[in-house]
């Protein structure tokens, strides 16, 4: 168990210290109805002032303190939201592209622009190669393929598009936030978007 903990009988919090200045050291603690105490608010410390509001609700077998939470006023609100955008926008790219082609997922690096350039030159190729020539590719994960012309160029050309929609996503996204009158408005539009906006990451299929 932890440091902090709930005494439902005189419903208080206790500290370990505090329970061992009652004595109660090496003894059953669940059997005096005291349970460990969680403060676990799960709430977005950059946006938001986490507030105890001196309640707890019981669940598992323990005491969890209830949070209230209020938009930060000493802050750039919308600065932030878009800065955290830019954050998981970045975060995808460097998970790359992920494909699934002989029974194996692996992925197409998309870090920066950089590898766009890469990707788009072997692209033009694979575009301009006859059908069955065989372009090389490199993974992510350093593993060596070699994949027929008219196999490469639909899988290079679907990694830049679904690159080039993260992007525009996160335009989307930063534009609304822009538009919004208020920082509540921005920040419900950050929440409503930052998780949904993004487009499939399901590995393509190639076959």
């Amino acid at each position: 168990m932890g440091d902090l903990y709930f005494d439902k009988k005189h419903n208080k919090r206790q500290s370990l210290i505090q329970l061992q200045r009652r004595g109660l050291t090496g003894v059953d603690l669940e059997t005096l109805d005291i349970v460990e105490l969680v403060i676990d608010h799960g709430i977005d410390t950059d946006i938001y002032i986490a507030i105890d509001t001196g309640g707890q609700e019981e669940r598992d077998g323990k005491m969890y303190v209830i949070f209230d939470q209020k938009i930060k006023t000493d802050i750039d609100v919308k600065s932030v939201l878009k800065s955290k955008i830019n954050n998981r926008r970045d975060e995808i790219f460097l998970a790359g592209v992920d494909f699934d082609y002989d029974g194996k997922t692996h992925t197409l690096q998309t870090r920066d622009a950089e590898d766009l350039i890469n990707w788009t030159h072997v692209l033009n190729i694979a575009s301009s190669a006859p059908v069955d020539q065989v372009i090389t590719i490199r993974t992510k994960e350093n593993v060596t393929l070699s994949l027929a012309a008219n196999k490469v160029a639909p899988l290079i050309s679907t990694g830049v598009l679904r690159r080039k929609a993260v992007m525009q996503a996160s335009w989307d996204l930063k534009s609304a936030i822009d538009d919004a009158a208020e920082d509540a408005a921005a920040v419900a539009a950050y929440e409503a978007g930052i998780d949904t906006v993004w487009p499939d990451a399901s590995p393509i299929p190639v076959v």
